[in-house]
């Protein structure tokens, strides 16, 4: 009877690690996750994924610059940690998705979305270039038409990352004890 109860408890801890690391990941999503290198202007990662449009004021008139269009993947990792969070959740609540499969699912998108935050600078789609060359430039920021060669990974994007990969490590132990 004890060793059962031992086992329930460890099953406890464990799905409250998920659902907690899941859910503290997925909220970098707000905090800044692209620094603009030689520069302190950062971009959270939502602005990335859904789009950002920021307004300039002119003289005559207020224009306004479609800095990035929304980008998929810049979105799946996320999306990724939802359902890492949500399986966690289920598994807690119904006992029959205590799976080995589901388990594993949850550690693949533990890893899959640490990794693609590894590359989110990769994931950036611009407005348009050739306005934004311009509007980096006025504020003395050197322009590259590949993302990574204009953006370093920021402390939300960090914290993503080590969050996600402690989230896999929970998922290992998860799937290893019986």
């Amino acid at each position: 009877m004890m060793a059962k109860r031992k086992k329930s408890n460890i099953k406890f801890v464990f799905a409250l690690l998920e659902i907690a690391l899941a859910v503290v990941a997925f909220f970098m999503l707000f905090l800044p996750a692209l620094v603009v290198k030689n520069s302190e202007t950062t971009y959270s990662a939502a602005q990335i994924a859904f789009g950002y449009k920021e307004n300039i004021n002119l003289i005559i008139s207020k224009i306004e610059v479609v800095v990035f269009k929304s980008s998929f993947m810049a979105m799946l990792p996320y999306l990724l940690l939802i359902v890492a969070a949500i399986l966690a959740v289920l598994k807690f609540i119904v006992r029959s998705l205590n799976s080995k499969l589901v388990k594993f699912i949850m550690l693949a998108c533990f890893a899959v979305a640490g990794v693609l935050l590894i590359f989110y600078p990769n994931f950036v789609i611009y407005g348009a270039e050739d306005g934004l060359k311009n509007f980096f430039e006025n504020f003395n920021i050197k322009f590259e038409t590949n993302p990574a060669d204009t953006f370093n990974v920021a402390f939300g994007s960090i914290l993503g990352i080590i969050l996600s990969f402690l989230g896999a490590a929970v998922s290992v132990g998860d799937l290893l004890s019986k």
